[in-house]
């Protein structure tokens, strides 16, 4: 008798010990904080397209923001990139995340702020993008297609390595051989950037394949 009555007792104060135990907020669960740092990393993109003639430098800077239901807010430069431009470019892709991960607990609707160090430094993928809105930013139209109305799209292939191009194939065309010869003659003279630093591509060979579309009117290029 006596021992089911210590029993009772034992899991009386086990659930008393429980109950009492405050709860945790949620700022102070390494997970969640890192799954926070992870969708704020993950909505970061380099500003290649303004940094490519730069050499694609790496910027970082440190963070401050409030967190409340999701939104990130008040986002507040406290360790500056060195540029204005890309401070107020970080601020507006914080500004912009939407995949924070929820709160939970009765701490939930506290808002809470939080400090992050952001590395903004391109990846391959940017580095990629911006080769070929380069080599499209500076194409021209050939003027005698632009005066007989020709127009359509050519596939090339080429090779890459430290800001020159080789083995460059025409591999598919719907176009005229005037657009097709003009594409070829634009290689020989064209000045691409050279791999950033920290992807460590110096003296490789790249593999690219580009479309370049000839259209007379702003539209879609299809390609088939």
């Amino acid at each position: 008798m006596k021992s089911w009555i210590y029993a009772v007792i034992g899991i009386t104060v086990i659930l008393f010990g429980c109950a009492s135990s405050p709860p945790k907020p949620y700022w102070d669960n390494s997970e969640w904080v890192a799954a926070l740092g992870a969708a704020v990393d993950s909505s970061m993109h380099y500003p290649l397209l303004e940094e490519a003639d730069n050499g694609f430098p790496s910027f970082i800077a440190t963070v401050q923001f409030t967190y409340i239901s999701r939104q990130l807010t008040h986002i507040e430069i406290i360790k500056s990139t060195g540029s204005d431009y890309i401070d107020h470019y970080i601020a507006r892709q914080i500004e912009a995340v939407q995949t924070a991960p929820y709160a939970y607990g009765s701490y939930a609707p506290v808002p809470h702020t939080f400090q992050l160090v952001i590395n903004l430094k391109p990846s391959k993928n940017d580095f990629y993008d911006a080769i070929r809105y380069d080599l499209n930013k500076n194409k021209h139209y050939p003027t005698a297609a632009w005066t007989n109305k020709q127009q359509g799209w050519v596939m090339v292939k080429f090779d890459y390595r430290d800001g020159s191009v080789s083995n460059v194939k025409i591999i598919k065309s719907d176009a005229s051989e005037i657009i097709n010869e003009a594409v070829i003659e634009e290689f020989k003279t064209i000045n691409l950037p050279q791999p950033p630093i920290s992807l460590d591509l110096s003296g490789k060979t790249l593999h690219f394949t580009i479309v370049f579309c000839y259209l007379l009117n702003q539209g879609y290029c299809k390609i088939n």
